[in-house]
């Protein structure tokens, strides 16, 4: 009885410490691009990044992207609102983009009445596969992400899915010109701070 008793403490334990991480925001200042949205000069002039891979899927050219010009298109371009229950008690302070190797990392940044921040993420990364046909298949898996500062597998991520359904939602000529590309058997990689598309190599 008394082992059950420390491991049922332990648990508690180890749950509150994971819980309270969950509502401790990442760390966002690595991110290139990264800043207070409120400055009305932050993310001004830069590329469109939507003209951008409307002419390289035109024109079949290679395109690179980096992290910050993505940011910075996100801080021109996102027009967020928290929707539903929260509406009035929490704020969307932005969404942000962290490229590493094979992966890309989507950010919501909320603050929850004007005084506590918090992150939730979802981790992005593309497979392409060669299939007996030779032809070149494209995914992209939800795999997992972050609650703060927790990684979470994809069973967890159903909690955020409106949350990111909406903002693919607002950006559905951009992923539409990417699902376009992908058909067109565009090779993607992604790097740490970089994301490129090419034509296949033949």
């Amino acid at each position: 009885m008394k082992n059950l008793f420390m491991l049922a403490l332990l648990s508690l334990l180890l749950l509150g410490v994971l819980t309270w991480f969950t509502f401790e925001p990442q760390d966002l200042s690595d991110i290139d691009g990264y800043g207070d949205t409120s400055n009305p000069l932050l993310g001004f002039g830069g590329r469109d990044l939507g003209e951008v891979l409307e002419e390289a899927f035109r024109n079949g050219e290679r395109v690179r992207i980096t992290e910050k010009e993505i940011n910075r298109y996100l801080v021109r371009t996102l027009k967020a609102r928290q929707e539903g229950v929260f509406g009035d008690y929490v704020d969307i302070v932005g969404v942000w983009v962290r490229l590493g190797e094979g992966h890309a990392e989507v950010i919501i940044e909320r603050e929850l009445q004007g005084r506590r921040r918090h992150t939730v993420s979802m981790i992005l990364p593309p497979v392409q596969e060669i299939d007996e046909n030779g032809a070149m298949r494209t995914s992209v898996s939800r795999s997992s992400g972050r609650y703060g500062r927790v990684r979470v597998i994809r069973g967890f991520l159903y909690l955020t899915k409106d949350s990111f359904e909406s903002l693919a939602a607002a950006y559905k000529e951009e992923l539409g010109l990417l699902q376009k590309m992908f058909r067109n058997k565009v090779e993607i990689s992604i790097t740490d701070g970089e994301l490129e598309l090419s034509q296949p190599r033949l």
